[in-house]
Order: structure tokens, then sequence, then C-alpha cells
């Protein structure tokens, strides 16, 4: 299992939360793990357990992040008053000011393509091609995904 974060980056967007810490993971088979070891720690031998403690936990995948916006910081030139030369008062200790939208997270377009890309050399290598989902359901993802891994955004990691 991959190293645990206390939060999420762009490269750990997998999370598993007892209801009290969250722990965040690069992949989701990481992330179950670790949500499984949660659970067999909580119902080890010989141990009393409560089922609220283990409907509490919970694994999912990050969608949004706190972004910033307006950050302004504090000016190296203010007055006896603490104000600004605009007549903004900075209150002691108040190093910048803005406030905190959710924006949505880019998806990890390097895991996607290859996933994709996994997925059409799985197909094309399989023994049983005809009994499986078309191969052009796996070449139309790997179309997708290679044209988002192409594309040029600013919220890119």
């Amino acid at each position: 299992m991959e190293e645990i974060f206390s939060k999420p980056t762009c490269e750990h967007m997998y999370f598993v939360t007892d209801g009290e810490k969250t722990s965040y993971f690069k992949t989701e088979n990481d992330a179950k793990e670790f949500a499984t070891e949660l659970i067999e720690y909580c119902i080890q031998d010989d141990e009393i357990w409560i089922d609220e403690d283990i409907e509490t936990i919970a694994m999912g995948r990050v969608t949004h992040t706190p972004k910033c916006q307006e950050k302004e910081l504090r000016p190296d030139d203010l007055d006896d008053y603490n104000c600004s030369g605009d007549g903004e008062h900075w209150p002691d200790g108040l190093e910048w000011r803005g406030y905190y939208v959710m924006v949505e997270v880019e998806p990890d377009k390097k895991q996607q393509l290859l996933t994709a890309a996994k997925a059409v050399i799985e197909r094309w290598d399989s023994p049983l091609w005809k009994h499986q989902e078309h191969t052009g359901k796996f070449i139309d993802e790997l179309r997708k995904a290679v044209a988002r891994f192409d594309e040029k955004t600013v919220n890119d990691c």
C-alpha cells in the first residue's frame, strides 16, 4: 500500500474516513485495502466492538476541493490604525483576506489514459474476444482519454 496522505493531492484523490480522521490514497485499491484494515481492527478477536464504529467508515473519490479566490496579502504600509492606503482595516494577525469556493477537481488524465490503453491491450490479447464487449467501446474510451490528456486546462495539477 502507498504512503497515506492527510489531505488530497492531484495524485491522491481516493479517501477513507472513520468519522474522525480522513486519509487519502493514490489508488482505489489502496483505499479499499486501508478500509478493510480499519474494519478488521474494529472486530479484532477478544474485543468488544460496536456496529456504529464500523458503520462510520466510508470510502470515496474527491470530486471538489476548496480554492481561494481574490486573495489579498496584508499590505506592508499600514498606518497607526492598521488601515491600508485605501482605508481598509487589517486586524492584528490577519495576514491575508479572500474567500473560498469549492471547485471541481480535474480527473487524473494520465491515469485515465493508462486505464483506457490497458483495456484496449487486454481486449486485443484476449483469446475470448468474441465473447466480450465490442472492441469499439474500448477504442472509444481510449479516444476520450487521449483527448482529455491533450487538453490544456487552467486547473492542471
